[in-house]
């Protein structure tokens, strides 16, 4: 479940608290928990703490603070808070979802704000809105089930013993692990990977020694460097791929400035590093 924090302007005659009542109940079909304020001062003081202590996978905020007398309809309070959670959330921001009655205002608003900022017309139902909220959020790399890990692995007696070391210690951290398994009856593998790691909070690879080559170098089984490609390619990729390699095995330059843990022995020498990725992460609290 996604846990979103937002504020809503209390605006004349309760309409626009109505609108976030019906956006907050549709949410939840979607998997997405919505609290609220309307009192803007109220809301950006616990909005420091929540942030602080990692507690907003996503804020949800109104544009214009109509009860500010002195600037009225030319007030971007919305904007102010998509700076704030931006600037306090680097390097890995939490997505911010402006919804405003003032769609008119909204490209000249959206200038100089990050790809994590997305604006929305109050125009839209809210039952349609949640559906778009979740998609975008989706095809962004925002939208991700931080208690699931997808773990990439060759297929040999020593790669599933370190397998195993890595699954427990996950497991042991409350998250739950998906593979793909020679077992699994799959039509198109590529799609099926895709489907399954999209969500996922982090894919960690098991970079391993598995075949030695003519020139004595060991390189890992071609399963994992298609895999760990493909992890790298999805939206926020880079950022929540997490690559265990033994130093033995050779590392692809095509690969480039992706720095995996190395490990000399056994990939639980590394452990302490990854559960400081995890946490960085938010997949560890």
């Amino acid at each position: 479940m996604m846990k979103a924090f937002g504020w809503n302007d209390i605006g004349v005659g309760g309409v626009r608290d109505a609108y976030f009542d019906g956006l907050k109940r549709a949410l939840l079909a979607h998997d997405i928990e919505l609290e609220y304020h309307r009192d803007y001062t109220k809301f950006t003081e616990e909005l420091n703490d929540r942030l602080s202590r990692g507690e907003c996978d996503l804020i949800i905020t109104d544009l214009v603070d109509e009860t500010n007398t002195e600037r009225g309809q030319d007030d971007r309070s919305g904007i102010q808070v998509a700076q704030q959670v931006t600037a306090l959330t680097q390097p890995d921001p939490v997505p911010v979802v402006i919804i405003t009655w003032y769609s008119e205002k909204i490209d000249p608003a959206a200038r100089g704000l990050g790809r994590n900022v997305l604006f929305k017309s109050k125009k839209l139902l809210p039952g349609w809105m949640a559906g778009e909220i979740k998609q975008d959020l989706s095809d962004r790399g925002y939208f991700l089930d931080r208690s699931r890990v997808f773990l990439i692995f060759a297929h040999n007696p020593a790669a599933l013993a370190m397998k195993g070391k890595v699954r427990a210690f996950l497991e042991a951290q409350d998250l739950t692990v998906d593979e793909l398994t020679p077992g699994d009856a799959v039509q198109n593998i590529q799609v099926e990977l895709i489907d399954r790691m999209r969500e996922c909070g982090a894919v960690i690879a098991l970079y391993t020694p598995d075949d030695e080559l003519a020139n004595g170098k060991f390189h890992t089984r071609p399963n994992v460097s298609i895999e760990l490609g493909i992890a790298m390619g999805l939206a926020q990729g880079l950022h929540r791929t997490i690559v265990l390699r033994d130093r033995k095995a050779e590392w692809p330059s095509d690969f480039g400035g992706h720095m995996p843990l190395q490990y000399d022995s056994d990939v639980s020498e590394k452990f302490t590093a990854l559960e400081q990725k995890l946490r960085k992460l938010r997949m560890i609290r």
